[in-house]
């Protein structure tokens, strides 16, 4: 009787997943390539949308495949119960994950998502949150799936940072209702201090984003002089390098914020 499959090593799931994120980046680089050549620099005004749209095809092929081009590379075969996976459950995984990467979620959120990490690297399951939700494991289909090291040491170094986020989010909340309660007995006393007058800076009227078209919060400039919001702009070079405008070269890196800019 053949021995059961050992369940894949940490080492071949980040493999897996640095692939997978390659495959997913290539996609949206081509969904945004196209709607560029379609809509020129409106399809700026997309890119959060072509974003799932990209991760969710992906997930869409690769449940329907039944493995993903990460997992085929790294030799690994995902199943629950020791049972090849469905192609349900891997895509509400597939789904559940792109949620959770392109969402805005808040601080505390993310602080366990950074827990759930440290806990992989610890005990070496489940990669994603929605994997450990569905109970979905990678058994390796290599002739060799074991390895002689472990990411315990970085798993410890990451639950420490985690810990320690939390308990300044802990301290600093406190911190914020004595504040809050000071300001309180202020108004209650009477405040008759002047207001000051506003500086002529903060008159001014901040120039309009290329990409949102409303007024840019942090003013930021690509190589080309053009002007955009910090997070338009920053999310769409992420993904294309280029000015959404006239398309020269513009590295993430190269990004200028504008501090205190002023119209006047």
């Amino acid at each position: 009787m053949a021995s059961p499959l050992p369940f894949a090593h940490p080492a071949d799931l980040v493999r897996a997943d640095q692939k997978d994120d390659h495959c997913r980046a290539e996609l949206r680089t081509l969904l945004l390539e196209t709607s560029e050549e379609l809509l020129g620099g409106h399809a700026a005004r997309w890119q959060g949308a072509l974003q799932v749209l990209g991760d969710a095809s992906y997930a869409w092929a690769t449940a329907a495949a039944g493995s993903s081009l990460g997992e085929e590379y790294s030799e690994l075969l995902l199943v629950e119960n020791l049972r090849p996976a469905g192609r349900f459950r891997r895509l509400l995984a597939a789904a559940l994950n792109a949620v959770l990467v392109n969402g805005n979620w808040g601080e505390w959120l993310m602080l366990f998502l950074r827990l759930h990490l440290a806990l992989f690297y610890l005990f070496g399951r489940y990669r994603h949150l929605p994997e450990r939700l569905l109970n979905l494991r990678a058994v390796s289909l290599a002739e060799r799936p074991y390895r002689s090291f472990s990411y315990r040491p970085l798993g410890f170094v990451l639950l420490a940072q985690a810990i320690g986020q939390l308990l300044a989010k802990i301290l600093q909340r406190r911190s914020g209702a004595d504040v809050a309660d000071t300001e309180t007995l202020q108004a209650a006393m009477g405040n008759w201090a002047p207001a000051l007058p506003q500086s002529r800076l903060s008159a001014g009227r901040p120039p309009r984003c290329n990409i949102c078209m409303g007024p840019a919060e942090s003013v930021t400039a690509t190589l080309c002089g053009h002007l955009f919001c910090w997070d338009c702009i920053a999310s769409w070079c992420a993904m294309k390098a280029s000015c959404p405008l006239c398309r020269a070269s513009s590295p993430p890196q190269k990004l200028l914020p504008l501090l205190h800019y002023s119209s006047i």
